[in-house]
């Protein structure tokens, strides 16, 4: 038998929410496609090795409250979905 959780959230968005926020929250949620422009978050700093093994930052644009595949127990907490990639937060990106 598996744990289960679940996260419900109910927001009351404001009138001059634009049609472009509405799709970038549905995209983040997991409940449609991604935008051509994000402009809620626009950047996902994500430190990769480059061909020479030296860190770089690249913009990897994932939604951030949709599903990300089966669940499975993950430690350190720290590790990334993002094909196996460990994110490393920058500050000021």
């Amino acid at each position: 038998m598996a744990d289960m959780f679940e996260l419900m959230l109910t927001l009351d968005l404001r009138d001059e929410f634009s049609e472009e926020e509405l799709a970038e929250l549905r995209w983040h949620l997991g409940a449609g496609p991604k935008p051509e422009t994000l402009r809620i978050v626009t950047e996902f700093p994500l430190v990769v090795e480059d061909e020479h093994g030296e860190p770089v930052i690249e913009n990897h644009p994932e939604p951030l409250l949709a599903s990300h595949g089966e669940a499975k127990w993950k430690a350190p907490l720290s590790r990334s979905w993002s094909a196996g990639r460990t994110p490393v937060v920058v500050p000021g990106l």
